[in-house]
């Protein structure tokens, strides 16, 4: 009898945490607003002393490369700035995340500014509040850049698109 529930029960589970995977996206402060025929020639990342020199050249180069494979992106022609501010970056701990669902959190959280003109303007900004909580396993072996800060960018695509 238990072994027909353990379906529904994992399936259950499964879309309760979904929602702890880092998928969270970012969210615009004006959402009416409309980014067709936006070109975006650059991109400016900024991040707290603690995050390591690596990881901001990693979200820099992952943002660019997702926008490359959208319409937003053509650095020979002007267009805005994408300025990604980091306000949290916190790895959490594996061995937490290992023994217990919500122990050991991975953190990243920031804004993000479309800047445009001369002088400079912001035109739209947003913010995005990326967690990962999964536990187990699996938790154990998510890593920041895997399963948290190679999201940011498509995060960002996806909002553009919205």
């Amino acid at each position: 009898m238990n072994k027909r529930f353990f379906p529904l029960f994992l399936a259950l589970s499964l879309i309760v945490l979904s929602g702890c995977v880092a998928n969270q996206p970012v969210v615009w402060d004006d959402p009416s607003a409309t980014h067709t025929g936006m070109n975006i020639s650059s991109i400016e990342v900024e991040a707290p002393a603690s995050t390591p020199a690596s990881e901001i050249a990693f979200i820099k180069q992952d943002i660019q490369n997702k926008l490359a494979s959208s319409n937003f992106w053509n650095e020979q022609l002007p267009g805005c700035t994408l300025k990604v501010v980091i306000t949290k970056y916190n790895k959490g701990n594996a061995f937490a995340r290992f023994m217990l669902i919500g122990l050991g959190q991975m953190h990243l959280h920031g804004t993000v500014e479309l800047i445009s003109g001369n002088p400079p303007k912001v035109i739209q900004s947003g913010t995005f509040e990326k967690k990962y909580v999964v536990g187990g396993l699996v938790g154990l072996t998510a890593t920041m850049r895997n399963d948290v800060t190679s999201k940011l960018g498509q995060a960002i695509v996806e909002s553009l698109n919205n």
